[in-house]
């Protein structure tokens, strides 16, 4: 699995209606680790609160050069209070990429409230994200890995 660490969470308005701010990012490279440069146009995969992957939600991918591309979450994907999203992208040519950051949407209240509500804190010492609920309370999100000799990196409530 390719992962390039330094994107990681990024947060995203409820209903975001600007497309460059939903945007999930892939590094793809093939078995011997050289970046793939021809898979504009394909189809990844998305995974919303944990829910299985599914291509419905996200378009296509975008090349940006040397392997990266972008690909956009739907306006309507980004219309349920603080959901986890996250991608996918494997066809056999390439080596399974989950996506370089994860999009964690805001409170609908943001756009109407000040102060607090939908806004995050990460502590890097513990990789914790902690973001503000409009009910005065918080949930704190982790990336980790699943097992010390794996590729793998789960997103997890703690």
């Amino acid at each position: 699995m390719s992962l390039t660490p330094g994107m990681g969470l990024m947060q995203v308005g409820y209903n975001e209606s600007e497309a460059a701010r939903r945007r999930l990012y892939f590094h793809l490279v093939d078995a011997s680790g050289d970046p793939v440069t021809t898979k504009n146009g394909q189809q990844p995969q998305i995974s919303v609160n944990g829910d299985s992957f599914t291509s419905s939600g996200v378009g296509t991918l975008l090349a940006i050069g040397s392997g990266y591309y972008y690909a956009e979450v739907t306006q309507a994907t980004t219309q349920t209070n603080f959901a986890v999203i996250f991608g996918r992208y494997d066809d056999g040519d390439t080596v399974e990429c989950m996506s370089l950051n994860t999009l964690i949407i805001g409170d609908e209240l943001q756009k109407r409230t000040q102060g607090d509500v939908g806004k995050m804190q990460t502590d890097r010492s513990t990789a914790q994200t902690k973001v503000y609920k409009g009910d005065g309370t918080t949930v704190w999100f982790t990336r980790e890995r699943s097992a010390p000799d794996e590729d793998t990196v789960q997103i997890a409530p703690v």
